[in-house]
């Protein structure tokens, strides 16, 4: 993923796998929250989200 960005791919009770993504604060930059939604391929997800200031 991203340098300090761990991911974990959970089995859930219905036989779904769902990630567990878990960006500290402490971690990247401005950009680091949209860079992880485009490397997880969540469509729209550097048009869809407020830029921070």
């Amino acid at each position: 993923m991203l340098p300090g960005v761990p991911v974990w791919s959970v089995p859930v009770y219905d036989g779904r796998t769902l990630l567990h993504v878990v960006v500290p604060g402490n971690v990247g930059g401005r950009d680091t929250l949209v860079d992880v939604l485009d490397a997880l391929s969540v469509h729209g997800a550097s048009n869809s989200l407020p830029h921070p200031r």
